[in-house]
């Protein structure tokens, strides 16, 4: 924004009068006075109140987190910046949106907070600016398990949906009472593409020794993506033999006439996607549709700005014909295209010859 259109100004400000400003703001709270009207204006455009409201308005929240690099001379936290995979001073957001992929707050931490400390941090600020409405099913990705984070969440009556982390399982094995598979999606053609199944898994509780929490799963097998099987640990940990793959009687190599072949293919099996939740199949489908929401917006717009340009530059194409400014051949092209388009038959050839 110019602000010369707003005051007396024959110049524009600088960025040292901006972040002056900036950091006044900041230091007369003017930010979070800020951040909690725009909440309430987010939450009253897209969850309008009730006219008679007897209890709080039960919302379902998907909270993520996310880190911006800050690039200074001085010393800030560091954190993993995902896009980057390096460690840099950032600052870490916390983002919750709503279950149509409607923004509702976003708050700004240090930048070597975890998520499952800016959780419970945004979830109380947001129940407290905004009157009658409870985020009660919360929806987080693989930085949100942590089996203790998970019990603290349920004892204050919050349901929890997230995704395993690869080291808390290995196979079909490390689930009990696992149930029969069921189509959860297809392609175009009809093809099953994905499965899921319910089932168990018991977590340790690091800080509560011996007690382990039980938690329902939601188990997606993905038949698009195939990864290798993994041995069990026990074989894992012990040395391989570089002939292991061969029968003993096909080993010796030092014997006239051995031939080598071919290693075996690697035994593959689907990828499992292990969605921690209360109600399998619903909450799978939760799980799944929650961020290509705020993407496919994202994608809207980005295709309305490009669908912007494309007109601005037809517009300003014809004006050129018009005027006649554009070069020869393509004005030349552009009567013929339009005569063509007139008389609905195809273009002559150069010299008016037919074939």
């Amino acid at each position: 924004m110019d602000w010369r259109c707003s005051t007396s100004r024959k110049r524009a400000y600088g960025y040292r009068y901006t972040e002056a400003f900036l950091s006044q703001v900041a230091h007369s709270g003017g930010a979070e006075r800020l951040t909690d009207a725009l909440a309430r204006w987010t939450t009253q455009l897209w969850h309008a109140p009730d006219e008679t409201p007897e209890q709080a308005k039960s919302l379902t929240g998907y909270i993520d987190g996310h880190r911006k690099p800050v690039y200074t001379d001085g010393l800030i936290p560091r954190g993993l910046v995902g896009r980057l995979s390096t460690v840099l001073g950032c600052r870490a957001l916390v983002l919750l949106h709503d279950a149509q992929g409607h923004p509702l707050l976003v708050t700004t931490h240090r930048g070597d907070q975890h998520l499952t400390i800016g959780l419970p941090l945004i979830l109380a600020h947001y129940e407290q600016i905004v009157d009658q409405v409870q985020v009660n099913r919360i929806i987080v990705d693989r930085e949100g398990m942590a089996a203790e984070f998970l019990a603290s969440l349920h004892e204050a009556r919050r349901t929890m949906v997230t995704v395993l982390r690869t080291d808390q399982y290995q196979d079909l094995a490390s689930f009990s009472e696992l149930g029969a598979f069921v189509p959860l999606s297809t392609d175009a053609q009809g093809q099953v593409v994905r499965e899921v199944a319910p089932a168990r898994i018991a977590l340790p509780r690091p800080d509560h020794p011996g007690e382990v929490l039980s938690l329902r799963v939601a188990l997606i097998r993905d038949l698009r993506r195939w990864v290798p099987v993994q041995p069990c640990q026990q074989d894992a940990d012990l040395p391989q033999r570089w002939d292991a793959d061969l029968p003993r009687a096909e080993r010796q190599w030092w014997e006239e006439g051995w031939q080598a072949t071919a290693a075996p293919i690697k035994e593959t099996t689907p990828k499992l996607i292990p969605i921690v939740t209360t109600d399998a199949v619903e909450l799978a489908q939760t799980s799944i549709h929650c961020w290509p929401e705020p993407r496919k917006r994202h994608q809207r717009l980005l295709t309305a700005v490009r669908i912007g340009h494309q007109s601005r530059f037809c517009e300003n194409t014809r004006g050129e014909l018009r005027s006649g400014q554009a070069t020869s051949q393509p004005a030349a092209a552009a009567r013929q295209a339009q005569a063509v388009g007139a008389r609905g038959q195809s273009p002559q050839p150069r010299g008016g010859k037919t074939a």
